[in-house]
């Protein structure tokens, strides 16, 4: 059986986190810049000019990178960077953007949250799906339970 965690973050909380990041960097807190940002649902055919076209109107860019596989064709995600964090809570503001015909979303990146899968073992006969949702949502939010079917003994 397999428990599944839901750590993903909202839109809202990663707005807030935007403006908890100008508010502390207004303070001269040691807060480290909002850094990259995901552009997730790229069209296949999109280049990193064309990324740069459509976000330049939202401010000044830094960095701005496709990923690729092995034969240098795009994943379709990607990742920018802009100057200024104001530029960046901009482009957070609106939940879609249209990039080529595609509609992609932007988000900060998780970059410190396993996933969070729990493998609960020699569970007795019977025991389903309810029985563990009912459990283990003493401890937080969750996102999927699975008992594998047939039962393997395991």
């Amino acid at each position: 059986c397999i428990v599944v965690f839901d750590k993903k973050r909202t839109r809202e909380e990663e707005v807030v986190k935007i403006d908890s990041a100008s508010d502390n960097s207004k303070s001269g807190s040691s807060f480290d810049k909002l850094g990259d940002l995901i552009i997730l649902g790229l069209n296949y055919k999109a280049t990193e000019e064309d990324v740069k076209e459509y976000f330049k109107s939202y401010g000044d860019i830094k960095t701005c990178e496709i990923k690729k596989d092995y034969g240098g064709n795009s994943r379709g995600f990607g990742f920018i960077s802009f100057v200024s964090d104001d530029s960046a809570k901009r482009v957070m503001n609106e939940t879609y953007h249209n990039i080529l015909g595609r509609k992609c979303e932007v988000r900060i990146p998780k970059r410190t949250e396993p996933e969070r899968k729990l493998f609960v073992g020699r569970l007795p006969r019977g025991t389903d799906e309810e029985d563990l949702s009912e459990y283990f949502s003493k401890f937080g939010a969750l996102a999927d339970v699975y008992i594998p079917r047939p039962h393997r003994g395991f």
